[in-house]
């Protein structure tokens, strides 16, 4: 008995250790480094509208002109599920996602899902949408891309499209759900 609690104490240990390894990595120079600075940036640099919607017309090629048009809809407090979103927000009938990895994730797609379930909850709360109307509920169609800057080389040097379909244990050619996320590097 006293073996099993050493065994899970000593796992706790290691899960606390973890977590603070994933928020903090090292430098060239061998310096730790808190990975989440550069997420903070990210996020207060594009707090200003005016930054947010240039960004925007850059990644989509177009042209937006009001800035009062977009409304911002980031997660500030997804406690639950024990995560928050950089920056999304609406504009022209999209719902842009915006994320900003020092590290490259292959979960992405995965994360960006969970995140717009909870967009699309709020954004059909907000507008008081009944999900039982037999008439079709239009809802903006949603623009996910994460900007990289990680040391880790990507398949492609410019951009990579990651699929949630990719992490499906059975793969389907038509897959029921599929969330595609877009790489910048």
């Amino acid at each position: 008995m006293g073996k099993e609690r050493g065994m899970k104490k000593a796992a706790r240990g290691r899960r606390t250790r973890e977590n603070r390894c994933r928020e903090t990595c090292r430098s060239a120079d061998g310096r730790r480094a808190n990975r989440k600075y550069k997420d903070r940036l990210f996020i207060r640099i594009f707090e200003d509208r005016e930054d947010l919607l240039r960004l925007y017309n850059a990644v989509n090629a177009s042209d937006y002109p009001c800035a009062d048009d977009l409304e911002v809809t980031t997660l500030d407090n997804a406690i639950y599920m024990r995560m928050k979103n950089d920056v999304s927000f609406l504009i022209d009938g999209y719902m842009s996602l915006y994320e900003h990895q020092s590290t490259f994730n292959p979960n992405m797609p995965l994360r960006d899902c969970l995140y717009l379930l909870e967009l699309y909850q709020n954004y059909i709360d907000s507008r008081e949408l009944d999900l039982y109307s037999s008439v079709l509920l239009k809802i903006p169609a949603p623009r996910l891309v994460v900007f990289y800057n990680g040391q880790e080389k990507m398949r492609d040097e410019e951009e990579c499209i990651l699929r949630l379909s990719d992490a499906y244990e059975r793969p389907e050619e038509d897959p029921a759900l599929e969330c595609i996320v877009r790489v910048i590097n």
